[in-house]
C-alpha cells in the first residue's frame, strides 16, 4: 500500500493502469528487467509475494487492512451511507471512492502532524470532503480551521 501511494499516488489517470499492472508483474514474480526493459545493476531472483491482489481490476480501489491482514476495497472501509430522512439535496455528501481515500490518506497525514496538498481536476468534491472531514473530526479544543477561498 506504501508503494501504490507514494510512488503511485503522482501518477495522473493515464499512467495508472501501466502502474497497476508493473505492480501485479512484481507480485506475481515476474522478470521485470526483461519485460520493461530495466537496466538493472545488480543480479536478481524474481520471487513471487504472498498477497492477494492479483485478481483485482485496479489497485487504486483496494487499501490494506493492517488488523485482518487483507485487502479491502475502499468502499468496504466505511458503513453504507444512508440518506437522511428530511435531508435536503444540497447537504448530502455522499462517500465515493475517491472520497474515502481522499478522507483516510488526509487523517493519515494529520495525526503524523504532516502538511497535505489535495490536487486533481476541477469539481470533484475535494474542498467539499475536506471541510466536511475537519469539521466532523477536527473542530474541537486541540483543531480549528479558518477557510479562505481564493478566485482566478
Amino acid at each position: 500500500m506504501s508503494v501504490i501511494w507514494s510512488i503511485g499516488a503522482v501518477l495522473e489517470e493515464p499512467s495508472r493502469p501501466k502502474f497497476h499492472q508493473f505492480i501485479l508483474d512484481l507480485i506475481k514474480g515476474d522478470n521485470l528487467s526483461e519485460s520493461y526493459s530495466l537496466d538493472m545493476t545488480y543480479e536478481y531472483t524474481p520471487q513471487p509475494m504472498m498477497v492477494r491482489l492479483t485478481e483485482c481490476s485496479n489497485i487504486y480501489d483496494f487499501c490494506w487492512d493492517k488488523t485482518k491482514l487483507i485487502w479491502n476495497n475502499w468502499m468496504q472501509t466505511v458503513p453504507t451511507y444512508k440518506i437522511p430522512m428530511g435531508g435536503k439535496l444540497t447537504d448530502l455528501i455522499i462517500p465515493t471512492i475517491d472520497s474515502i481515500r481522499n478522507n483516510y490518506l488526509l487523517t493519515l497525514f494529520i495525526s503524523m502532524k504532516s502538511h497535505v496538498l489535495l490536487t486533481g481536476p476541477t469539481g470533484t468534491g475535494k474542498t467539499v470532503n475536506v471541510i466536511n472531514e475537519i469539521n466532523i473530526n477536527y473542530y474541537n479544543d486541540v483543531f480549528t480551521n479558518l477557510i479562505t477561498a481564493f478566485s482566478g
